[in-house]
């Protein structure tokens, strides 16, 4: 259950935990009023009635003045009287007064007192027993207990809605930092590193989302200092790579074309070729020293394995592209050259190659791409053009830009080129341009060799 819900529905079950208690109270109140307006009125009655009867013993027709006594409680609000005679015949009943608006029957079944009818006796001339009965009538008074309790409904019913309202606005405000939080960490999971700007909810997730934002910056940070790191660790290993290719071939190499020239030189001298034993040994030194004419090769091959742009620039780029293809076989690269990139010296080639190798990885990372492109074109023996354009989801990583862009811009203007990276216009998918001049000394060349 969503923390949303969680709260709305706590503070709903309180509410409605204070309504039924609240009910309770009304309900026993009113039980109350009740019971206490209809004995007030038995007292009163009964009181009437006895009033009744002092004046019915000095008039001649006893019986006219009790019917009149009963028919006094006609109309009344909480009485019913009822005369009967020795035989407990009805003689006359009155007509109580009925509420405009009655309360439903479970209210009155649920407020109906503990009350009963009081009976007053009258024994008139004759000697023959007569009695007002006056029974409770609780119709009005509870009549008057749901009119309070249908006007308190209202404002109650009023007040959860408005309670319920300012409840949801209340848990969004709060919950709106969270949710914006969830989104950054989602995007920092993802490589993005956005810094968070909160602009509503609590002032305690302010300072949640300004650690985020150190943490966001100390990562950038780590990340800038790493990439620089592990570039410059590239170029180490590279430069030892050379260092050592060059050192195996030009030094280890001729040692062993001299000694197996030397061991030539003496194995057809006479004496050895009259020693069967010593050319046999000759023979075995002389291949010992071609297997490691040949794992020397194999080791130099290797070496120069890892230095990605020693057979060119095409090569280099279909290579890193197989593997990018080996890796993601579903999806579609293509590479479109034009010009000769021969013409493209070291340092250009290099950067133009950070530039794909970057751009590859943004979009197998970041845009979900299902086809990317790469085009490398040499412009008039001045300058090499770089596009990479895939069809990913391009918007999602337009703001703010990531390292990878950063470094990408960073080599191009080092090497005196323009670069450029944005959402296609027309349809979805990222596009990286960068252009690299070719080095004014490169082009001189160019033009004393054609």
């Amino acid at each position: 259950m969503s923390l949303r819900a969680r709260l709305t529905l706590t503070i709903l079950a309180v509410m409605l935990a204070t309504i039924m208690l609240g009910g309770v109270i009304v309900v026993w109140n009113g039980r109350r009023q009740v019971h206490t307006e209809l004995a007030a009125a038995l007292i009163v009655a009964k009181s009437s009635v006895l009033n009744a009867y002092r004046l019915a013993r000095d008039q001649h027709d006893q019986s006219a003045v009790l019917i009149q006594s009963v028919a006094a409680f006609d109309g009344s609000r909480n009485i019913r009287a009822t005369l009967l005679d020795h035989g407990h015949h009805q003689l006359a009943v009155s007509v109580p007064r009925l509420p405009a608006y009655p309360a439903p029957a479970w209210l009155v079944a649920l407020l109906r007192p503990a009350l009963h009818s009081i009976v007053v006796p009258f024994v008139g001339d004759t000697g023959l027993g007569r009695e007002i009965v006056l029974e409770p009538v609780g119709l009005n008074e509870t009549s008057e207990v749901w009119a309070n309790i249908s006007d308190d409904g209202v404002f109650i019913c009023i007040f959860v809605l408005l309670s319920l309202v300012l409840i949801r606005r209340t848990v969004d405000w709060i919950m709106a930092p969270i949710i914006f939080l969830a989104n950054g960490i989602a995007d920092l999971r993802q490589g993005r590193r956005s810094i968070l700007r909160a602009q509503s909810g609590p002032r305690e997730l302010h300072a949640v989302i300004s650690e985020f934002n150190f943490l966001v910056a100390d990562l950038t940070a780590h990340e800038k200092q790493t990439r620089a790191l592990e570039d410059q660790l590239a170029r180490l290993q590279d430069e030892e790579r050379a260092d050592l290719s060059r050192d195996l071939h030009d030094e280890i190499g001729p040692l062993l074309f001299l000694a197996k020239i030397d061991l030539s030189a003496l194995a057809s001298h006479a004496a050895i070729q009259q020693d069967n034993e010593m050319s046999r040994t000759i023979a075995v030194i002389t291949d010992s020293i071609s297997c490691v004419q040949q794992h020397l090769r194999d080791i130099l091959i290797r070496l120069r394995q890892h230095r990605e742009l020693e057979f060119g620039l095409e090569r280099a780029v279909e290579a890193l592209m197989a593997r990018w293809q080996e890796s993601y076989p579903r999806k579609r690269f293509t590479l479109d050259i034009e010009g000769d990139l021969a013409l493209v010296n070291y340092e250009a080639s290099e950067t133009a190659y950070r530039i794909v190798k970057e751009a590859l990885n943004n979009s197998m990372r970041h845009a979900q791409a299902r086809t990317v492109m790469v085009s490398l074109v040499v412009v008039a023996d001045e300058a090499i053009e770089v596009m990479v354009s895939d069809d990913g989801v391009g918007s999602a990583i337009v703001e703010p830009p990531g390292f990878g862009i950063e470094g990408m811009q960073a080599r191009a203007r080092a090497s005196g080129g323009t670069f450029t990276a944005a959402s296609l216009p027309d349809r979805p998918g990222w596009v990286v341009r960068a252009s690299l001049p070719l080095t004014a000394v490169h082009q001189t060349t160019l033009a004393s060799a054609s």
